[in-house]
């Protein structure tokens, strides 16, 4: 059993991975399109007004997305196919509504107060950024779907590939043409259109990978234990997103706007350092799905030993190449992002931690342990904003990096203790000493 999901698990990591490794490239081709087009300042709004769009779908998406991916593993290992068919209407029409509500709400209070005392271009950027919310809110559902149904390439591709492509050649034709003028507010024009056909990509993906069972069977509904259980997914769900978009949020807040696009920049490629677990994490959650409920923890353990070797060679070797060639790197985008490389260098530290720090997160989540992840997450960014507070006016960018990069060793060191109090799995570097056993 245990050489059969490991030969699944390998496919489907290789798979996603190559789907990250596509993602990272044309994200950074993206951004350098947008730096090119766009300017630093420009790009700074840009990417401020996508912050807050992350920040505010995080919350309407309700926790639903996480709830899926668990819930319809469950539901098909049981035959509940009238479960998966209510879950599926259940969550779209919530996340709908409450979505056009909360965008509503806040376009208000836009026009009412911000808009009169900042007469400025971030506020009609931000009107827009506002019709994201929904798209990007419902997108989630269709790919955490996808995935649950361990359609691990048809969950990323939409999103990872085919919408920076799109994205891409848009913005280079509109530049070419000259015919609208490439801004932050334009650009944001675009990726709502591009969000919108994505988004329609995966309903059409999402209704081929459905069976013939769960399409026939009468919606069944466990309303409130999925609201109870989704509320956890999404305290968790809310408080990474603050803590991921906090030191750019509060750089924005703190008058460093025209920055923010090269932090968002340097941000991104060290990102890529912890792509190897991501990539793992897409095909190893249905199967901590499965595991944990047939309480073989012990082949769970080996299936993460196993994983483990493969991420920690890949986020040490990808780590190593970008910090030597990170000023060639950001001279790339132009002039202004070379500032950004000392504040690399600590990011890197941060998300090198986090990629060793194994599939900690997910475990306790596939497991029903939310509360312990709420626990350390809801530490993390406190620590991490109240840093970003003090740290920011004196250091900048630096300061926004480090208060960054200790929240990280904060939250995963957090994490991985919890999962070992809650289940006895080990899903650090340690493993390595265990002997994949269980003890």
């Amino acid at each position: 059993m245990v050489n059969t999901d490991w030969s699944a698990l390998k496919a489907g990591a290789l798979g996603s991975f190559g789907v990250k490794l596509g993602n990272v490239l044309l994200g950074f081709l993206l951004s350098l399109v947008l730096a090119r087009n766009l300017g630093v300042a420009e790009l700074g709004t840009y990417s401020y007004v996508m912050s807050w769009v992350l920040l505010i779908s995080a919350f309407t998406k309700m926790g639903f997305a996480e709830l899926l991916l668990r819930e319809v593993s469950r539901y098909e290992v049981s035959g509940e196919f009238g479960y998966i068919r209510g879950i599926h209407k259940f969550s779209t029409l919530l996340v709908l509504s409450v979505s056009l509500i909360t965008i509503t709400l806040i376009f208000l209070i836009i026009q009412g107060w911000y808009r009169t005392e900042h007469e400025t271009s971030i506020w009609s950027a931000f009107l827009v950024g506002l019709l994201l919310v929904p798209i990007v809110s419902l997108s989630s559902l269709r790919q955490a779907t996808l995935r649950a149904w361990r359609k691990i390439l048809w969950g990323q591709i939409p999103e990872n590939i085919v919408k920076p492509l799109i994205l891409i050649v848009l913005i280079l034709t509109f530049s070419l043409c000259g015919a609208v003028e490439l801004n932050a507010e334009s650009a944001l024009w675009l990726n709502f259109i591009v969000s919108i056909a994505i988004f329609l990509m995966m309903y059409f993906l999402l209704n081929r990978v459905l069976p013939k069972r769960a399409k026939e069977s009468l919606p069944a509904f466990e309303s409130s234990r999925w609201v109870h259980s989704a509320s956890q997914f999404l305290v968790i769900a809310g408080l990474l997103v603050v803590n991921g978009q906090a030191d750019r949020l509060m750089l924005g807040g703190m008058g460093y706007i025209s920055q923010v696009g090269v932090y968002t920049v340097v941000v991104q490629i060290a990102s890529f350092t912890a792509y190897p677990l991501v990539a793992m994490l897409a095909a190893l959650t249905p199967l901590i799905v499965r595991l944990a409920k047939n309480n073989e923890l012990l082949d769970l353990q080996v299936l993460i030993a196993r994983a483990m070797k493969w991420v920690i060679a890949a986020a040490v070797l990808i780590a190593a190449l970008t910090a030597i060639g990170a000023g060639h790197l950001l001279a790339v985008f132009g002039e202004g992002f070379e500032s950004g490389a000392s504040v690399l260098y600590v990011l890197l530290i941060g998300q090198l931690f986090n990629a060793l720090a194994g599939p900690s997160g997910m475990v306790l989540n596939m497991m029903g342990s939310e509360n312990w992840v709420i626990r350390g997450v809801a530490v993390s960014t406190i620590v991490n904003i109240l840093l970003n507070y003090f740290l920011i006016p004196r250091f900048g960018l630096e300061g926004a990096a480090f208060a960054t990069t200790i929240s990280l060793l904060l939250w995963n060191g957090l994490l991985g203790i919890f999962v070992w109090r809650s289940h006895k799995i080990i899903s650090t570097p340690l493993i390595f000493f265990g002997k994949y056993r269980v003890e």
